[in-house]
């Protein structure tokens, strides 16, 4: 209903909870899986540097802040994490650094075998090896450029994927489903051999076509009977399917082919359309690359969100304001005039400012007041109506939801240092859950990132600056052996910039009476830490 405008306190309690579990970038430790077998060991420490690069790589806060948003409003978040060759976004090995990279040089484009200006089989034929007989030819080769890749982390809601609803766990999913909205351009360009097949749309099943609808609309912020043009005439369904080998087992599947696809796909098979069309099919295990979460325990991968108890109240709030406002807009008495007595057109051209005088001319018959104007009686809202939406806003919402005011702080009833502590403590315990669950996904996407530089990197070094840690360097060859990632050892909610602060700043007002504390909280070791805690990099101390 266009005519009602939501006081969107749902949102401002997202905001407050989101904010409270992205405050910190949970910290995670590798461990051998056999510790005592040595390549285990060299695996393990291996992987405690290259977790640094993987997070430098991904940006682990922005994925904490979506994981958040998944947990408050979706309940189910898929974590996938694979290696990604992306030349745009990585650059190439063996670029020519010669060839043009500006506008300037459109008009007048170079030769040369990679400009983009051949077509596909002279391009081919000029990176390919020489024909036997012409191995001495005195026209150069063109390197070739080869795409540089990483390892990516991406978060996915409800909308984006599919999985059997009735099992708990995700070791007993049968199937995974993703699938993306991607222009028909790059979905082009991520199939190039079937290009000339690809068109918008999706595979052509209804339901697929009514969740793409479903995604276009949550992502242009559009009400759900409304789908805009350019998305369906511009995007692509691009799905991954990854099916586990139990899966061939279906009755569906002859005892010839069942024997085929165990042979091709003894881990898994990973199978990807691109809108109606057949891309490509690979060994792959779900395991290694897949990750599912929830805020809550629970049965099946249906259960609540975050926010799912704020969606009742959200809505009696609505209807409560729009009534209140209703009163404040509609409830203007109106004044019913005598037709004999007063001329109604006339009065319609006059003013009606407060104060003026104006002519009277008396009735014959006419004596009293009421004989003349009749005003209707105001109508007056619930004398409680006030205060139920005043306590629906803040009090029951914060309760029910978790998002107090001491979360960050601010303590109720008596306003003393102790009680905020305590009452702030409370709070986090509410969302300690979510937090925890937090926590294993990005163990687990950890894990699963190491394992995908080990299959991929070809035991090729990464050297990368990371900040706070500077130039981390990491020998990929030394991650082929079994490791194991957990959240690290103490669960607690991580601690705020001020809550370590002040924490540092008793400490080194009890230096001053201690000298053990003193020499203990300002060994070289323990500066970096102190440096941090108080947040200033240019801090230095001599020597």
């Amino acid at each position: 209903n266009n005519t009602i405008y939501d006081t969107n306190i749902y949102g401002s309690k997202a905001d407050i909870i989101v904010a409270a579990l992205s405050r910190e970038v949970p910290k995670v430790e590798f461990f051998p899986a056999n510790p005592e077998f040595g390549p285990d060991i060299v695996a393990a420490e291996e992987a405690d540097k290259f977790k640094d690069i993987w997070a430098r790589n991904n940006n682990l806060h922005k994925l904490l802040v979506d994981c958040a948003r998944i947990f408050w409003n979706e309940d189910r978040v898929l974590a996938w994490t694979r290696f990604e060759l992306n030349g745009q976004l990585y650059g190439f090995e063996g670029e020519n650094q010669e060839e043009p990279v500006v506008p300037e040089d459109i008009l007048n484009p170079p030769d040369g075998s990679n400009t983009g200006q051949e077509g596909l089989e002279e391009v081919q034929e000029q990176l390919d090896s020489p024909v036997e007989g012409e191995e001495n030819s005195e026209i150069p080769s063109e390197p070739q450029k080869k795409a540089r890749g990483r390892e990516v982390t991406n978060l996915f809601g409800k909308l984006d994927h599919k999985v059997p609803i009735a099992v708990d766990e995700m070791k007993d999913m049968q199937f995974v489903q993703l699938y993306q909205d991607l222009d028909v351009a790059v979905a082009k360009s991520y199939a190039p051999w079937i290009a000339e097949k690809i068109h918008p749309g999706s595979d052509g099943n209804s339901e697929v076509e009514l969740d793409r609808i479903a995604r276009e609309n949550v992502r242009q912020a559009v009400l759900g009977a409304y789908v805009t043009g350019d998305s369906l005439q511009r995007h692509t369904v691009v799905k991954h399917s990854w099916f586990r080998p139990s899966m061939f087992m279906d009755e569906k599947v002859n005892d010839a082919v069942r024997a085929e696809l165990l042979e091709a796909f003894p881990n898994g098979a990973l199978l990807v359309k691109v809108g109606a069309n057949y891309a490509f099919s690979r060994n792959e295990s779900m395991d290694a690359h897949l990750a599912i979460a929830h805020p809550f325990s629970g049965k099946g991968q249906n259960r609540r969100s975050l926010g799912n108890s704020m969606i009742s109240i959200q809505k009696r709030i609505n209807d409560w304001v729009d009534l209140q406002d209703d009163f404040f807009k509609r409830t203007v008495p109106k004044k019913w005039m005598n037709a004999e007595a007063f001329d109604m057109e006339a009065i319609k051209g006059q003013t009606n400012v407060p104060g003026s005088t104006g002519p009277f001319q008396p009735q014959p018959g006419l004596t009293t007041m009421d004989q003349y104007i009749m005003v209707e009686p105001t109508p007056q809202p619930q004398a409680s109506l006030a205060e139920f939406i005043k306590w629906f806003i803040t009090t029951l919402s914060e309760e029910i939801t978790g998002a107090l005011p001491s979360l960050f702080g601010a303590a109720t009833g008596e306003n003393t240092v102790g009680n905020a502590v305590i009452q702030m403590d409370q709070a986090l315990q509410r969302i300690g859950c979510p937090w925890n669950n937090i926590q294993d996904l990005f163990a687990e996407c950890a894990r699963q990132a190491v394992g995908c530089a080990a299959d991929c990197r070809d035991g090729q070094r990464i050297s990368q600056t990371v900040p706070g840690r500077g130039v981390v360097s990491v020998n990929t060859a030394n991650l082929s052996g079994n490791v194991l990632c957990f959240a690290e050892s103490n669960p607690a909610f991580p601690e705020s910039w001020n809550q370590r602060e002040a924490k540092l700043i008793k400490m080194i007002d009890a230096s001053a009476a201690n000298p053990a504390i003193s020499q203990w909280l300002f060994s070289p070791a323990n500066l970096p830490i102190l440096q941090d805690g108080i947040r200033m990099k240019a801090f230095k101390v001599p020597g």
